[in-house]
């Protein structure tokens, strides 16, 4: 079943994101800073959780699509455009390479490809 995984996503585009998830039949995992330490891959799942001590946070908006086709995936985003729902600057699908990357290691990597691709450049 597609579900996606929500940081910092609180106020009213948390709840319009969430509103759009709900009416797309995808499952909502809203994330919590004490849970970044943890494996995507386990916050998705996938593995039981770890329960590892989180030592680092950070407040930007970020969602993982998990186990989307590119169909549901474009619907997804051209809805929230339509809906005028403010885009989420960072995401990225599940894939076996970063399921095993914490929160942290996945935002820092998002983070450094958003600012590429915002120069004009390439994330490494």
């Amino acid at each position: 079943m597609p579900s996606i995984l929500l940081y910092n996503l609180d106020g009213d585009k948390g709840t319009q994101v969430r509103m759009l998830c709900m009416r797309l039949r995808i499952r909502i995992r809203n994330v919590s800073p004490s849970e970044y330490a943890e494996p995507v891959g386990a916050l998705a799942g996938l593995s039981p959780l770890a329960c590892t001590p989180c030592e680092g946070s950070f407040s930007d908006e970020m969602a993982v699509f998990v186990n989307f086709d590119g169909d549901l995936l474009n619907r997804f985003l051209r809805e929230m455009r339509a809906a005028r729902i403010p885009s989420i600057a960072l995401k990225a699908v599940l894939t076996p390479t970063n399921q095993s990357w914490t929160s942290l290691q996945l935002h820092d990597e998002l983070q450094r490809e958003h600012e590429a691709m915002s120069r004009g450049g390439t994330a490494h």
